[in-house]
């Protein structure tokens, strides 16, 4: 019976590990946590052979978690190997580079940002992927391939506003690049065009941007653009930071965190007016469009599968189900790509979002009865209020900037986020024929997208809106934090409203 009842255990265990291996190689020597987990394996396993199975359950596991920890750092191991170092000997030389353009360019308000795989240096076959920054002027597209020249440089980690350090070296690795070159001379050699589906993809996602701006002015088409496609970078530097202050950029960044809220919203709001099934079939159409119109990037598919988790849990109608297959699907992306679990925001955000809205937002909806049903405005705050209480802990570590205002915000904008979408969407796709066809799906979008923007920049430029948090009070800011989830959590067990069994 005692194997029976930890055989639930297994796979929690397992992933545990992994993340503890994952966590050991990424901050040390990748190959001295090989050899750690591999002594303690050994070790372990002598043991077990030697014990009788009835008092071995606590060892077995014990075993499991050294197992899983020993494929992190493997695999961890396996993805930095993989990643060719041969620029290192051309560093803070100037030199000139051949190469592919490998992601939709990020066209800034004073640069243009382009991730390019490396095919020569000075005319000599080299590999590597390295972040060209040039003339935001310039005409460069996904495919096309570059000669740039300028100084190559190893990224350093630096301070925020915050004061925070960022390590850009190990977010960059996260994206297996290795080396930057600023202010370059950048000329097309060949334009390749859209021969691939990423290309194709990026092609669709350019032209509905152009779409968005025919029938849309300034601000309200970036900001449509930023919603529907993630293009953040265009909304502008001044609105950019009202919206971080009023704490609702999220909807604008390709994360899991604004997917999970939009999905949520969004299913919520076509239950009103659809059955389940075509509610959720809904809300799954919605996510595959969004992932193919942001050009199906790294950032957008992990986002994706987030929701798609999130979706998963309101079909099961099972919080430890879904939970179980969020752990599944984080371990999953982390094994794929171990630089993610500590060094990628949009990352830990996805994860701990959606874990927050599958955990707590049933629980905070069912508490707030001062707010009204209807558009399901209780669903979305509850939905919001757990996402916020669920990254918080990375906002403060990571970021040092907490808003203030961000709860009664996000509940007043998200209500207007996927209507704003919705028929935004019908408007540029019926621009296509004629922008008079798309004329009263534009206004009434014209009109949501103007609410989201006064509302997000009248909180934004609050005096009070956002505090900084600098590095040394994060320690005393973490530990205002566990004892305010742990009063919620022991509050929460004691009315027997949380269930936390992963099995």
């Amino acid at each position: 019976m005692q194997w029976i009842a930890s055989r639930n255990s297994f796979l929690p265990v397992v992933i545990a590990g992994v993340g503890s291996g994952v966590l050991l190689a990424t901050t040390i020597d990748s190959f001295s946590a090989i050899l750690l987990f591999v002594s303690f394996f050994v070790a372990l396993c002598s043991i077990l052979f030697l014990k009788s199975r009835a008092s071995s359950v606590a060892l077995l596991l014990t075993l499991l978690f050294v197992f899983g920890g020993l494929l992190g750092s493997t695999r961890a191991w396996m993805f930095t190997t993989s990643i060719p170092n041969e620029l290192i000997v051309f560093e803070n030389e100037n030199v000139v580079i051949g190469g592919v353009v490998v992601a939709d360019p990020d066209r800034r308000e004073t640069s243009l940002r382009v991730k390019v795989r490396v095919t020569d240096v000075n005319g000599t076959n080299t590999r590597g992927t390295i972040i060209v920054s040039a003339d935001r002027h310039i005409d460069i597209h996904y495919g096309s391939r570059i000669k740039a020249e300028g100084v190559l440089k190893k990224p350093l980690q630096f301070e925020t506003d915050t004061g925070h350090t960022f390590d850009y070296p190990k977010f960059l690795l996260a994206h297996r690049v290795t080396h930057t070159m600023s202010f370059a001379r950048v000329s097309v050699l060949e334009e390749r065009g859209t021969e691939d589906v990423l290309g194709v993809l990026i092609s669709v996602k350019n032209t509905l941007v152009e779409n968005i701006e025919r029938i849309l002015p300034d601000p309200e088409a970036p900001l449509l653009a930023g919603l529907l496609l993630g293009e953040r970078q265009s909304l502008g530097s001044e609105l950019y930071t009202s919206f971080q202050k009023a704490g609702v950029v999220h909807m604008i960044v390709l994360s899991g965190y604004n997917v999970s809220l939009v999905v949520h919203a969004l299913l919520k709001i076509t239950e009103l007016v659809l059955p389940r099934l075509a509610s959720f079939s809904v809300a799954g159409l919605g996510i595959v469009l969004f992932a193919l119109m942001t050009g199906a990037s790294e950032t957008t598919i992990r986002a994706s599968l987030m929701a798609g988790v999130l979706i998963l849990a309101h079909v099961l109608r099972r919080p430890h189900h879904a939970l179980r297959a969020l752990l599944i699907a984080g371990a999953l992306m982390v094994m794929i790509n171990p630089y993610l679990l500590l060094y990628d925001l949009s990352f830990q955000l996805s994860f701990l979002a959606t874990g927050g809205i599958i955990l707590f937002s049933d629980i905070f909806s069912k508490r707030f009865t001062f707010l009204p049903t209807s558009f399901g405005i209780r669903d979305i705050a509850g939905a919001t209020i757990a996402a916020q209480l669920a990254v918080l802990p990375i906002l403060v570590s990571s970021l040092g900037s907490v808003s203030v205002v961000s709860p009664v915000a996000n509940i007043l904008v998200l209500v207007a986020v996927p209507w704003a979408m919705l028929f935004g969407f019908i408007a540029i796709l019926l621009a296509f024929v004629g922008a008079w066809i798309a004329y009263p799906f534009t206004i009434v979008s014209y009109a949501l997208l103007t609410y989201i923007l006064e509302l997000s920049v009248w909180f934004g430029d609050l005096p009070f809106a956002a505090i900084t948090i600098p590095p040394s009070g994060v320690f005393v800011a973490s530990l205002l934090l566990l004892v305010l989830y742990g009063v919620l959590i022991k509050m929460f067990i004691k009315k027997n409203v949380l269930k936390l069994p992963l099995h």
